[in-house]
């Protein structure tokens, strides 16, 4: 019998590598706290994450396909799964 996992997972990502922050330290305490049962992670946040927060801090309307993305910082690969929605039959 396969036991449900008991904890949920917050994953954060960071636009620097070094924070000074109290609201994030204050956070990392409930974390850590076993009370809580969370897992979880601090990582670098990706490009179009970091272009989000910099539209949201700018209250900028953000639109993904008016963005002039790197493309030596990030690479789209073409869609080469087509959805096709499945047909229902008449009841």
């Amino acid at each position: 019998m396969i036991q449900e996992l008991s904890f949920r997972w917050v994953i954060i990502g960071l636009k620097k590598d070094t924070i000074e922050s109290n609201g994030l330290a204050k956070l990392m305490d409930m974390l850590n706290s076993d009370s809580n049962k969370v897992k979880w992670n601090l990582r670098k946040a990706t490009l179009e994450e970091s272009v989000i927060v910099d539209y949201k801090r700018n209250k900028i309307n953000y639109n993904s396909d008016s963005v002039l993305w790197d493309t030596t910082k990030i690479k789209f690969i073409k869609q080469s799964i087509k959805f096709t929605p499945t047909k229902l039959e008449d009841e």
